[in-house]
């Protein structure tokens, strides 16, 4: 009876199945769309190309995939999808007087954190334009937070607060981290102002660490200059990766190429590695002319850089978004066997 238990057990545990650690993506080109592949770079699929898919985020129990879309920039709205490309559905309405962009989920799933900008009158101060929304997915119910030109805002994952980078000057200086609690109080800088010189510095996309514990940001270094009577405001001098403290504290510069001019980014190995899309840029060069985005992983600890996708001719990766395979449903379709030497490990 025992051995037929035993038996039972190992046939089970050599056809059980697991779903992969995933990372979903935005890519443009002739292929444009959001797709979805393992981490490790392989099994890629689209989910969908409908309006101009963009800023995809997955939901923390990886069951949705939160999203931009609109034919063009005026019609911008945010829809939310099943984490295999179905049930596609509006969760803001597309306007021509209103643009939603940058959506992210709440730690539990309840709230999407979003930017908004509306077309009023030019003359408008900025300020009556944009704004940081808070949407309860359940009953659909808005909060503006704050009347700020945000840069992909992103729930802590205790949800105490929110982080971003502006888009605008706030406090007279260029873009920065920013820190605020959920309901938009306490607004402050994470990090100091950029030192002032010739060069301009600007900080973007930061994102938490899975433990909530660090933040990984970029910072794009531009210098001007007159050439042929022409002035080049910016002229790439240099692109850093950067990690901190969630206070903002212990600053750590990463040792990737500073040629690698990013796009999107995100934690991936549960905090181990970052991974990132980004194309070789020529520096010191006022004539930018953009090579292929590819995505490349970083180990932190090990400072390994590889590349982790290289999307089809005519072809480019931007942002991207990764979740643990601890939280990914289990299903036959599109899953790896396990076999029982590989349970051991």
């Amino acid at each position: 009876m025992r051995k037929q238990i035993v038996l039972c057990c190992l046939l089970f545990l050599l056809s059980v199945t697991i779903s992969p650690a995933a990372i979903v993506f935005k890519q443009t080109g002739d292929l444009k769309g959001i797709y979805v592949m393992d981490d490790n770079g392989t099994n890629v699929r689209l989910l969908t190309d409908q309006l101009n898919p963009s800023a995809p985020r997955w939901s923390p129990d990886g069951k949705q995939i939160v999203f931009s879309r609109g034919r063009n920039t005026q019609r911008k709205h945010l829809s939310i999808m099943n984490a295999d490309g179905t049930n596609i559905r509006d969760i803001t309405p597309p306007s021509n007087e209103k643009r939603d962009s940058h959506p992210s989920f709440s730690p539990d799933g309840k709230y999407i954190v979003f930017s908004r900008y509306e077309h009023k009158a030019p003359r408008e101060p900025i300020d009556k334009r944009n704004s940081v929304m808070v949407m309860h997915l359940a009953t659909g119910r808005f909060k503006k937070i704050s009347n700020l030109g945000i840069n992909r805002p992103e729930f802590s994952p205790n949800g105490k607060h929110i982080i971003f980078t502006t888009i605008t000057v706030l406090g007279g200086e260029g873009s920065n981290v920013w820190i605020m609690e959920v309901d938009g109080a306490d607004l402050r800088r994470l990090l100091p102002p950029p030192p002032e010189g010739d060069l301009s510095i600007s900080r973007s996309t930061p994102r938490w660490s899975p433990e909530g514990q660090r933040i990984f940001y970029t910072e794009d270094h531009y210098t001007s200059a007159v050439v042929d009577g022409i002035l080049h405001a910016f002229i790439p001098d240099g692109y850093y990766y950067f990690l901190c403290d969630k206070d903002g504290k212990n600053i750590k510069k990463l040792n990737i190429p500073k040629t690698l001019r990013h796009w999107g980014k995100s934690w991936i190995d549960d905090g181990k590695s970052i991974v990132f899309t980004a194309y070789e840029a020529v520096l010191n060069d006022p004539n930018i002319e953009r090579a292929q985005t590819k995505m490349y992983k970083y180990h932190i600890t090990s400072e390994k850089l590889t590349t982790l996708y290289v999307p089809p001719p005519d072809a480019n990766v931007s942002q991207v978004d990764w979740i643990s395979d601890d939280v990914l449903p289990v299903s036959p379709q599109g899953k790896r066997k396990v076999t029982w030497g590989t349970v051991k490990q």
